[in-house]
C-alpha cells in the first residue's frame, strides 16, 4: 500500500512534492545495510556470504539526541494553576514524554517527524516519522498541506490529509482505503472537519537539507557521517577478526593424535559400522589436525602457535573513528569512546569542555519547541474550542549543559558574599521556581523553629 500511496493521492486531485527515499536511512538505523553489512565476497574458489559486525552508530546518534532533547526533565509552561493543570493531566494520560522521545528519535533517523493533534472523546496525538508523511505543497520552505498514512485496522489504511484555506482555516480530510487501494466509508469518522487551528506541526533536526537542497524536508543526524559510520564497523569487526583469528592454535600430526574406536548400530541393535574418531571435541578450535607422519620443523608431532594480538591498534582506530563521527553528528570529538566492547556516551567531557555541543544542542531544540507550543494549543482547542489565552513556555532540560557540582558551588560562593538571597540560592541548588523555593524555605523554617523549641523544653517525652 505505501508504494501505491503516491497513485491515490494522485487520483484525488495531489501534486506530490518528491521526498527522499528513507530506505537507505532506514537500514543504517536498523544496523544492516545491504552491500555492506551483508555481501558477497571471492575466497578464491567461490563466492560466499559474508557479513560485518555493526556498532549501531546511527540508532545511538538518534537515540543520544532524542534524549538530549525531550526527556521527564523538560518542562511545559501554561501560565495559571487551572491551565497547568490541565496540561500536566493531558500530556500525562498520553504518555507523551515516551511517545514525543520516540518520535524525536525516529526524527533524528529518518529526517522527518510530525505531531498531530486529533480528537476523539478526548483530544489525542499521532505521531508519525518520515516513512508516513507525504507533502503536498510548500510556501516559504514550509510545508503547509501535508497527508500523513497509518494502518488503521487489518489491511484498512487511514489517510489523514490537511489542506489550509485562504481563510487561514484548515480542511481536514479523513479517508480509509483498502490494500487495493480502494475506497472506504466509516460512518463513525467524519470525513471532512474544518478547523480553525493547525493540527500538524512537522519537525526535523535543524540542519540544511545537503541531499535535495531545495527540498522542505530534513535529512537524518547521521546523513554526512555515512562514511564515518562505515569506517567505525570496518574497524570494529576488524577488531574482532583479529581476536578470532589470533587466537592460540595447537597444530597436531594426525599419527601422533589417538583415536576411539566406537561400534554405530542400527535400530535394531546391530553393529552398522565401526569408526574412529580423535579424543578431542571436534568443535573446538585450539587443536588442528594435520596429515601425515613426518615432524614439525621442531621436531616434534606438536607445533604451538600463539600469535602477537594487534588489539590496541585496532582499538586506537576505532577511537579515532568514534571521535570523527562525533564531532559530525554535533556531539563532539569526546563524545563516543569505546571499552569492554561497548559504545559509550560521554557526557562529562560533552557537558564540561564543549561549547559548540551547547550551541548546536540549542540550534536543534527550537523546531521541537515551535512545535510542542503549537501542539498544547491545538490540543487546548480540541478541548475546549478555543486557543490559549496565556503564553506556552517550553523549557528543555538543560543538566547535560551543566556541571551541576560547579553551579552548587557558584551558588554558594554568590550566597556567601551577599549577591544571592537565601531564595535565589534554593532555587538554583534545588532546581525550583520563585513559587516553590519560597515555600520550600517558609516550611524550613518552620521546622527549625519546632526544633529549637523541642530543644528549649528539654525534648519530647
Amino acid at each position: 500500500m505505501v508504494l501505491r500511496i503516491e497513485e491515490i493521492l494522485t487520483r484525488l486531485g495531489y501534486d506530490l512534492i518528491e521526498k527522499q527515499d528513507s530506505a537507505t536511512w532506514l537500514s543504517w538505523y536498523q544496523g544492516n545495510v545491504k552491500d555492506f553489512h551483508s555481501f558477497n565476497a571471492y575466497n578464491g574458489e567461490e563466492w560466499v556470504d559474508r557479513e560485518r559486525l555493526t556498532l549501531g552508530m546511527a540508532k545511538k546518534a538518534a537515540e543520544d539526541w532524542a534524549d538530549v532533547i525531550i526527556n521527564p526533565d523538560m518542562q511545559i509552561t501554561v501560565g495559571d494553576d487551572k491551565k497547568q493543570s490541565w496540561i500536566d493531566d493531558t500530556l500525562d494520560s498520553l504518555d507523551f514524554i515516551v511517545h514525543a522521545n520516540a518520535l524525536v528519535e525516529k526524527t533524528f533517523a529518518l529526517g522527518n517527524g510530525a505531531f498531530v493533534a486529533y480528537k476523539d472523546g478526548r483530544p489525542k496525538l499521532e505521531y508519525y516519522d518520515d516513512r508516513a508523511i507525504y507533502p503536498l505543497r510548500v510556501s516559504n520552505k514550509e510545508v503547509i498541506d501535508v497527508a500523513f498514512l497509518t494502518l488503521y485496522e487489518t489491511n484498512v489504511y487511514y489517510l489523514n490529509i490537511h489542506e489550509l484555506q485562504d481563510n487561514g482555516k484548515y480542511l481536514i480530510r479523513n479517508l480509509f482505503f483498502d490494500d487495493e487501494g480502494d475506497s472506504l466509508t466509516y460512518d463513525e469518522v467524519e470525513e471532512e472537519v474544518i478547523s480553525d487551528h493547525k493540527m500538524f506541526y512537522l519537525v526535523k533536526p535543524a540542519m540544511v537539507n545537503n541531499v535535495d537542497i531545495d527540498s522542505p524536508m530534513g535529512i537524518p543526524i547521521f546523513a554526512n557521517a555515512v562514511a564515518e559510520m562505515k569506517s567505525v564497523d570496518l574497524s570494529y569487526t576488524a577488531l574482532n577478526k583479529e581476536v578470532d583469528l589470533g587466537q592460540m592454535r595447537v597444530y597436531i600430526k594426525a599419527s601422533a593424535m589417538k583415536f576411539k574406536t566406537i561400534k554405530r548400530a542400527t535400530a535394531e541393535g546391530e553393529v552398522d559400522e565401526t569408526i574412529e574418531i580423535p579424543i578431542f571435541d571436534k568443535n573446538q578450535e585450539l587443536f588442528y589436525a594435520i596429515d601425515g607422519d613426518e615432524t614439525f620443523e621442531n621436531g616434534g608431532f606438536i607445533q604451538v602457535e600463539a600469535p602477537q594480538l594487534r588489539v590496541e591498534d585496532f582499538e586506537r582506530a576505532l577511537e579515532k573513528n568514534l571521535t570523527m563521527f562525533g564531532r559530525k553528528i554535533g556531539m563532539g570529538d569526546d563524545a563516543y569512546s569505546f571499552r569492554d566492547g561497548t559504545v559509550y556516551t560521554n557526557t562529562t567531557q560533552v557537558v564540561s569542555t564543549n561549547s559548540k555541543f551547547n550551541k548546536t544542542r540549542i540550534k536543534f531544540t527550537r523546531p521541537f519547541e515551535t512545535a510542542l507550543v503549537g501542539i498544547v494549543n491545538a490540543l487546548h482547542y480540541l478541548e475546549y474550542g478555543s486557543t490559549l489565552d496565556t503564553t506556552v513556555a517550553i523549557d528543555f532540560d538543560d543538566s547535560i549543559v551543566q556541571d551541576k557540582e560547579a553551579r552548587i558551588k557558584q551558588a554558594l560562593l554568590l550566597h556567601n558574599i551577599g549577591v544571592y538571597s537565601d531564595i535565589q540560592l534554593i532555587m538554583e541548588t534545588e532546581n525550583m521556581n520563585r513559587e516553590e523555593a519560597v515555600a520550600f524555605k517558609r516550611q524550613q523554617d518552620q521546622d527549625k523553629n519546632l526544633q529549637e523549641d523541642i530543644d528549649e523544653e528539654g525534648g519530647v517525652e
